[in-house]
């Protein structure tokens, strides 16, 4: 049986591509549980969205390529987002590198390890997984990433998702439907639906934004314990009946993330966003008055060519205003292919960080304060791990989420009692004894 090691760098929609290489790896006889120093064949899912993830990528490179120097019968097989931005030339940088492979040639990953394939390798056939394609679980077994669209029609001036990835391609409603049917058999809990922008979903199979029809029927066909979470909603798609389905389908989470990415005009028209972001704003402080639970999380970008302080000031207006519960910053990360290289004036690299600092110390004060109002309430949780045993048997500590936070980006609760069942993974009422910027401190009722 050949040894296989799938390592996944960058977004939640690369880490189901790798978990689906791993199920088509473990259909084929591989052994896919070992590490890369073990391993027959190493697989490398990258990530080129921004520079830092290029320059994760090519460390990765680097380090497996070291790795496969004291074993020369191992082979390094590198996928994903940098083999797609990159193409050939990558053959000539890394000439280590047994096989590169684009995001649509995955599902031949099998057959070119076992081949010993070389090369560049690319599918001009788009590939899209649905409910019967084997994919081996990397998350803890209670929440599960459920992609239900591949590709972007959007065109920002600063991504090149769509180049990578190419345009929109919805999966039908049926086949999320079983999947998610079959991740509830196997005791999945927290379903994070995840796509490019979610809220375009169906917008090329159905010819209409179908998200709502397909968080109606998740809602009658999952447990009425699960959770069902929505990241990447883009913000023209937060419309009155996607509004009604949040606030009508039990299991649906009460948080919503809206990549914002500024709160200027103009440099919202420079970054091909719609402009103007008042209707938005309408929005949220309506499903607030309808559901005064709800959390909206939003990514903002610092730095972008023609961003003066002026502009930056709105951004730190919008955020007082507003008051999002979490938030993810980034500077503006240049490369020559985007289209936004071509914009100016540009931003010294050093003040667009120094923004991103203002910015993390204001949203700081607002975390806090939202954790503070929680105090003494009930609120709904997810347990993920005992930390340690009480004194009495059953009780203990427990880290956990509350429906406000998205793993790995938001933030944490530590729980104190006993879940339900004695069991991690279930889904409680917690009261909110302690808080402090970034963590809740709670006891499981």
């Amino acid at each position: 049986m050949k040894r296989a090691a799938v390592i996944s760098l960058g977004c939640d929609k690369n880490l189901v591509d790798s978990e689906v290489v791993s199920g088509k790896l473990l259909e084929e006889g591989f052994d896919c549980l070992c590490s890369p120093e073990e391993a027959d064949c190493v697989v490398l899912n990258t990530c080129a969205f921004m520079e830092d993830a290029c320059r994760e990528s090519y460390e990765w490179i680097e380090k497996l390529c070291s790795l496969k120097k004291n074993s020369t019968d191992k082979t390094l097989l590198v996928m994903g987002c940098l083999p797609s931005r990159f193409g050939e030339d990558l053959t000539v940088r890394f000439p280590s590198v047994d096989c590169w492979v684009t995001p649509d040639a995955l599902p031949h990953v099998p057959r070119l390890l076992q081949e010993k394939a070389q090369g560049y390798i690319t599918e001009k056939k788009p590939y899209l997984y649905n409910e019967a394609t084997a994919r081996l679980l990397s998350t803890p077994s209670h929440f599960a990433y459920l992609k239900i669209a591949e590709g972007c029609n959007h065109r920002c001036t600063f991504c090149i998702i769509p180049r990578l990835r190419g345009p929109l391609r919805s999966r039908s409603l049926a086949s999320i439907e079983k999947e998610a049917r079959n991740l509830a058999g196997m005791g999945v809990k927290e379903f994070i639906l995840v796509a490019q922008d979610v809220g375009s979903y169906g917008v090329d199979l159905y010819h209409r934004r179908a998200l709502p029809l397909l968080l109606r029927r998740l809602g009658k066909v999952l447990p009425a314990e699960s959770w069902i979470r929505l990241l990447y909603v883009s913000p023209e798609s937060l419309n009155n009946e996607l509004i009604e389905a949040i606030a009508g389908i039990p299991q649906v989470c009460r948080y919503v993330d809206i990549p914002l990415q500024h709160a200027d005009p103009k440099i919202l028209q420079a970054m091909n966003r719609p402009p103007n972001i008042e209707p938005v704003l309408d929005t949220i402080q309506y499903l607030r008055s309808l559901l005064p639970e709800m959390v909206f999380r939003t990514t903002l970008v610092t730095g972008f060519p023609g961003e003066g302080e002026e502009e930056h000031q709105k951004v730190l207006e919008l955020m007082r205003a507003v008051t999002f519960e979490r938030l993810g910053v980034f500077p503006y990360s240049e490369g020559s292919d985007c289209a936004s290289s071509s914009l100016h004036p540009k931003v010294p690299g050093e003040i667009a960080l120094q923004r991103a600092g203002e910015i993390m110390a204001l949203q700081k004060k607002i975390m806090h304060s939202f954790h503070l109002s929680l105090l003494g309430k009930k609120i709904p949780v997810i347990v993920e791990e005992k930390v340690s045993s009480g004194a009495r048997r059953g009780r203990g500590k427990y880290a956990g989420r509350s429906y406000a936070d998205a793993p790995g980006v938001d933030c944490h609760i530590s729980l104190r009692g006993v879940p339900g069942n004695g069991q991690t993974g279930s889904l409680r009422m917690a009261k909110v004894t302690r808080a402090n910027i970034f963590e809740l401190e709670g006891v499981l009722l």
